[in-house]
């Protein structure tokens, strides 16, 4: 697997979890999840307006990640073969010519 491709699909799964994050916490599915409700306090806390702006925060932080990785997949790669390849100059520097 190449490089790029595995940059696009990194980009793809933050892309993924920062919509998620993004739209979850203001979403009926987190009003009515029964394991927190379960719990009394982890129910009330989840409720607060901090909590979830800082869920959708961290969903934010990830699509800008997602943005970043593809920007960096379309960067140019460098030439593997020719990357071992010295100029005349560079030869006569290194006292190989």
């Amino acid at each position: 697997m190449t490089l790029r491709v595995r940059r696009l699909l990194a980009a793809a799964f933050f892309f993924e979890a920062g919509l998620v994050l993004l739209i979850l916490p203001w979403s009926g599915f987190w009003d009515r999840n029964l394991l927190l409700e379960w719990s009394g306090a982890l129910y009330e806390l989840t409720r607060s307006g901090y909590v979830r702006g800082a869920v959708s925060g961290l969903g934010i932080v990830n699509l800008w990640v997602g943005i970043v990785e593809v920007f960096e997949a379309w960067q140019p790669v460098p030439d593997e073969d020719a990357a071992g390849v010295l100029s005349p100059l560079d030869e006569a520097r290194r006292g190989r010519a």
